[in-house]
């Protein structure tokens, strides 16, 4: 599939898309990621953050998240980044196709702290273990941490690889409805 095709499923995909959230906390050149202890992700760094519930905004619910995972209270939060998950070949059942807000997280209270489901670690981010991470996250994470807003559209396998992506830098495109 193109880019375009990518889009084309924003606009008129008729499979629910979860809504998610991510937060990226960051100090001076280090990046909070975390070990996927458990669920979707398993066994992958990636950063703290989870599904909304129904009627929390996803800045409240990366908050949340954030509490969840790591014990931290988050103090500011900033969208920097909507990224759209399509996974081709997996059942619509499974719901695994996502809407994810991504938000920097600038200030907070508490060092992250190891939970059921994440492990936390601090990483330079010259040294971000991106061989451990889902497919194509270097090619938004990296425009993210330079300071760019963007909005991601990418299509997955159910095991993992990217098979397309669409990534649009200085904009942030929000879902519908």
């Amino acid at each position: 599939m193109t880019g375009r095709r990518v889009l084309a499923h924003h606009r008129g995909y008729d499979r629910p898309l979860k809504p998610t959230t991510l937060g990226i906390l960051r100090r001076d050149d280090h990046i909070c990621l975390a070990m996927k202890k458990r669920g979707f992700g398993v066994g992958l760094w990636n950063f703290a953050g989870g599904k909304t519930e129904p009627g929390e905004t996803a800045r409240d619910g990366v908050k949340r998240e954030i509490k969840q995972e790591f014990g931290t209270v988050v103090k500011r939060a900033r969208l920097v980044a909507q990224l759209y998950f399509y996974f081709a070949d997996v059942p619509v059942e499974k719901n695994w196709d996502q809407c994810c807000s991504v938000f920097a997280i600038d200030t907070w209270r508490g060092e992250p702290g190891e939970s059921e489901e994440m492990a936390p670690r601090w990483w330079r981010r010259d040294h971000l273990p991106y061989a451990k991470m889902w497919a194509a996250d270097r090619d938004w994470i990296e425009p993210v941490l330079d300071g760019y807003r963007l909005t991601g559209f990418f299509l997955f396998s159910a095991n993992g690889e990217c098979l397309d992506q669409q990534i649009t830098l200085g904009r942030i495109i929000k879902p519908k409805g």
